[in-house]
């Protein structure tokens, strides 16, 4: 893949991304389902008549709330793939960078933290 190709993916998945955001941000509301179950989902809908400012109503079959529950599912799991993917790849060049977690304590103590005095406690009571 050539860095143009790249540049172009990365660009329309975050373009996606952020739009999916806005979707759940946006257009996130509440309904009651058949068995009084409460179901917020998010989706474009009119908001509010500006004459009335009475809010809209519309409603889902079930087959729309496991649709647009999929949604969310698949919007979760695909946060979490990108965070990670950002992780793994922050520095391909330095195998230990992509596991930089596993690598804190031993630099806490093998690092520049070593090379100081014991902690010294003072009993003020006496």
């Amino acid at each position: 893949m050539n860095d143009r190709t790249l540049l172009f993916t990365v660009t329309l998945i975050l373009l996606a991304f952020i739009w999916s955001h806005f979707n759940i941000y946006y257009y996130s509301h509440v309904h009651t389902d058949e068995n009084g179950k409460i179901v917020v989902h998010a989706h474009p809908f009119q908001k509010n008549n500006p004459k009335t400012q009475a809010a809209p109503s519309h409603t889902h079959s079930r087959n729309e709330f496991i649709f647009l529950a999929l949604i969310g599912y698949v919007h979760s799991l695909f946060t979490f793939l990108c965070l990670l993917f950002l992780f793994l790849l922050k520095d391909e060049s330095n195998p230990q960078s992509v596991f930089s977690i596993l690598w804190i304590p031993a630099s806490l103590l093998y690092g520049e933290i070593r090379r100081r005095g014991p902690p010294v406690f003072v009993n003020a009571s006496t």
